[in-house]
């Protein structure tokens, strides 16, 4: 194998270390440059992934803050409906009857 057909592999070198009577593996500079390249995608792809996320929590607090607003309405709404209701429900007013309840009211 070659080192073109097996890029993501390290290549490693031998090296005496002669300060540590021990072998160091080098790892040839591609690898490491993949590597570097790897780091910075993967940077990029977690603020980007924050970002989308801040992105959906301020729609989310928008999408709230809307129901709360269209929730208010309707029960206003609600509230006049009922109103009307009552109203169209009443007996039609005659002459007596706003005589009579305008004697209740005082």
């Amino acid at each position: 194998m070659t080192d073109a057909r097996v890029w993501w592999l390290p290549v490693a070198t031998e090296k005496i270390d002669k300060y540590r009577s021990c072998v160091v593996l080098q790892l040839s500079d591609r690898y490491y440059e993949r590597r570097q390249k790897n780091n910075l995608a993967a940077k990029r792809s977690r603020e980007a992934h924050k970002r989308n996320i801040e992105s959906l929590e301020r729609t989310a607090m928008q999408f709230e803050n809307e129901n709360r607003y269209y929730t208010a309405q309707n029960r206003l709404l609600r509230a006049q409906v009922e109103h009307y209701q009552e109203l169209i429900a009443r007996p039609p007013m005659t002459a007596s009857r706003l005589k009579e309840e305008l004697e209740n009211v005082r």
